[in-house]
């Protein structure tokens, strides 16, 4: 009886231990993934943009980084509804300072501009950092920057045309500042590709192109052709005849 009363004791204590084991190895792995949370993946020592003739640079550095994938910078027009303009390659781990710079060719000088830090790690998590903004007279109207307030394709000048004809088109400024491509191809009566003219982002403007047997893979022969222009969700086709 003494033995098995022995045995009882024994056997609660193991688990006695066991169990409280188990609950601090749990406290314990709690702790570290918040204290790892809490460390933030870089240190930001600097952020500022600075007015330049061909944009606007946005110049920052960090003290050291942890995990550091990189930075994806962007721009608001309003303090919200901020895009991003592109991306900047982090330096991963490092003790020693870094510098890094984004050159923003497409803003339009009017009125305050917002730019922020979208941070990421190599584990795909983002910190934001503080909001930083340049504030240009407001007195500058998009008329004065020669900057149209809407979507518009003109008809091609000559019609009909040969060897060559200009295709202009404006771009107009998003109150978000948000950009799409232009995209501008020429295809045949049947619907086939003959040529591609534009298809990269582009900044609000006026623009022309120049269209002509030149911009075809071959040679084209008389007859109609037409050009489709596509900006964000808007799409403009119209004809134009070619004369030989």
């Amino acid at each position: 009886m003494k033995n098995k009363i022995f045995f009882i004791i024994i056997l609660f204590q193991i688990c006695t231990t066991v169990f409280t084991t188990f609950i601090y190895s749990q406290n314990l792995n709690e702790n570290t993934k918040h204290k790892y949370k809490n460390v933030l993946p870089i240190e930001l020592i600097y952020l500022f943009p600075q007015e330049q003739l061909n944009g606007i640079l946005i110049k920052w550095g960090t003290a050291t980084e942890v995990n550091n994938f990189g930075f994806e910078v962007e721009r608001s027009y309003s303090n919200d509804g901020f895009i991003t303009l592109g991306f900047v390659q982090g330096s991963g781990n490092s003790n020693s300072p870094k510098d890094y710079t984004f050159l923003d060719t497409t803003v339009v000088k009017s009125g305050r501009i917002f730019y922020r830090l979208r941070q990421i790690d190599l584990d795909g998590f983002a910190e934001y950092s503080d909001t930083v903004d340049l504030d240009f007279p407001s007195s500058i109207t998009l008329e004065d920057l020669d900057i149209p307030d809407k979507f518009y394709v003109s008809d091609n000048y000559p019609n009909p045309f040969n060897p060559s004809t200009k295709i202009r088109y404006s771009i107009p400024v998003n109150v978000k500042g948000e950009m799409s491509k232009v995209i501008l191809k020429v295809y045949d009566i049947l619907g086939k590709e003959v040529a591609s003219l534009v298809n990269e982002v582009q900044s609000p403007g006026n623009y022309e192109v120049d269209f002509s047997d030149k911009n075809s893979a071959s040679q084209l022969a008389s007859g109609i052709y037409i050009y489709r222009l596509q900006y964000g969700n808007f799409i403009s086709s119209k004809k134009m005849i070619l004369l030989k």
